[in-house]
């Protein structure tokens, strides 16, 4: 009996590669290392399966997950106007309020993260959009007359707060991330002025 590893050539083609059955995954990973020397990774390693479990998805499950992935879109958005927000205190002051909006966020979505299987379904992130949206449709009950600009602000925080964030993770500078903040508002402040 043989046992079949899947290994990705350098050309991108995957070759079944086959060994004895009683060989060990360190033997196996040893002999593909030599025979591939510039492969830094097997396309499925030796003890793990090559597909994944089907997941069996119930009705009860994506209605438990609806409000979950609604707190999560909310979530994100606060913590992207939070952020945004963030850019008008003093240098000192903005990167340790960053960081701690960073963390309460974190904290708060932790609970509501989906169960396995349920990720990336439609119904997760129609959910997690929805959620998004939030903030701005209680503008209306919470501004009054000052309903309109307190949604555009937050809209305008947000837009600066992902730039923000995405820059960060792309490991930018202080300053980078700064005039990406900056830079950030330019989207909205367009879409306001061409929409006038």
């Amino acid at each position: 009996m043989v046992q079949i590893v899947e290994v990705q050539t350098l050309d991108g083609t995957v070759e079944n590669v086959e060994f004895p059955s009683d060989m060990s995954a360190e033997e196996i990973e040893e002999v593909l290392r030599r025979e591939f020397p510039s492969q830094d990774s097997l396309a499925a390693p030796p003890d793990l399966p090559l597909a994944l479990p089907e997941v069996d998805r119930t009705l009860s499950c994506y209605v438990g997950e609806v409000p979950r992935a609604l707190g999560r879109g909310a979530t994100n958005i606060v913590e992207s106007i939070a952020t945004g927000l963030s850019n008008i205190l003093p240098e000192e002051e903005e990167q340790q309020a960053r960081q701690a909006i960073a963390r309460y966020a974190d904290d708060f979505r932790e609970p509501l993260l989906p169960k396995e299987g349920y990720e990336d379904t439609l119904v997760t992130r129609l959910s997690e959009g929805l959620g998004s949206v939030a903030p701005f449709a209680a503008a209306p009950l919470l501004g009054g007359p000052f309903a309109l600009p307190l949604a555009f602000g937050a809209g305008v925080a947000a837009q600066s707060g992902e730039a923000v964030q995405r820059a960060v993770q792309s490991g930018a500078t202080e300053e980078e991330s700064d005039k990406a903040g900056q830079l950030g508002i330019v989207p909205v402040l367009l879409t306001r002025w061409c929409s006038v």
